[in-house]
């Protein structure tokens, strides 16, 4: 599968390693890379906005499940739920990943 790169904002970006269809859920799992060299990692929403747009679908159904930046590289691992609908984000998604990732609607 080839890789994609999603930019989040100036000199900041997501490389997705793997994405994982997983059709009981209806959603595609994302594994990848965000590079923020000389930068601090990128917040949730930064993320989801980016994703959201990269994959055409409506911010309440991308949700950043979890960040792990790499002390001084610049470096974050990232894994992301991307579901068809945000019907299926409401049924599946856990209540406190919807409140880290600033809720359905960014708005709480």
């Amino acid at each position: 599968m080839a890789q994609k790169k999603i930019n989040i904002d100036n000199n900041i970006w997501l490389e997705v390693l793997l994405e994982n269809e997983n059709k009981l859920f209806e959603r595609i799992e994302i594994r990848g890379l965000v590079y923020h060299e000389l930068k601090s990692t990128p917040s949730r929403i930064a993320i989801r906005k980016a994703v959201s747009q990269a994959y055409n679908k409506d911010i309440s159904s991308v949700f950043v499940k979890s960040i792990q930046t790499s002390y001084g590289q610049g470096l974050s691992n990232v894994h992301i739920h991307v579901y068809n609908t945000p019907e299926f984000a409401k049924k599946y998604e856990m209540k406190y990943i919807v409140e880290r990732n600033g809720g359905y609607t960014l708005e709480g």
